[in-house]
């Protein structure tokens, strides 16, 4: 029901409150997982206010931001940024949502997750960075991620210099 987004159905279940809002299923993924995966932002927002756990992961750690990241949901990953939810979350193989959307070239998303701090630096399980995926699928999120690695760069202090005296 959350997935499909059938908010009024949903909103009188949980005002009845004949529903396990947390529930997971065969996944792992619970009611609120499955309305980010599928961008439903409405029902992810009543389940938020209705107690829904976001750190709740599914079997393979996925979170309902790497989800939303992966199948890129703008405005869901926006609102789950906006709620608290961790830019650096991970799943059982520490892929983020950088590199999910990065993998799947969402541009929106890699610009938004890089302006909300998420870090260039993580490595998944395979030892790559969100720029190394992205550039390995020649996705146009490479670009972008490039061009916060160079801010980066300005604003990170650099080593002393040595100067040779004669």
């Amino acid at each position: 029901m959350a997935a499909q987004g059938e908010l009024m159905m949903l909103k009188n279940r949980l005002e009845q409150g004949n529903c396990m809002i947390d529930v997971q299923d065969s996944q792992g993924f619970t009611p609120f997982m499955w309305a980010c995966a599928n961008g439903q932002k409405a029902t992810v927002e009543l389940l938020l206010y209705c107690g829904a756990n976001p750190s709740i992961t599914g079997d393979n750690g996925e979170t309902g931001l790497l989800l939303a990241a992966c199948r890129g949901h703008h405005d869901v990953v926006l609102y789950l940024l906006r709620a608290g939810m961790d830019v650096n979350s991970s799943d059982e193989l520490n892929n983020t949502a950088l590199m999910f959307a990065s993998h799947y070239n969402h541009v929106a998303i890699v610009s938004l997750l890089l302006d909300w701090g998420a870090d260039l630096t993580m490595e998944n399980a395979d030892g790559w960075t969100a720029l190394e995926i992205a550039m390995r699928k020649n996705s146009k999120a490479s670009q972008r991620i490039e061009q916060q690695e160079g801010k980066n760069d300005q604003h990170t202090p650099s080593k002393p210099s040595t100067i040779a005296l004669f």
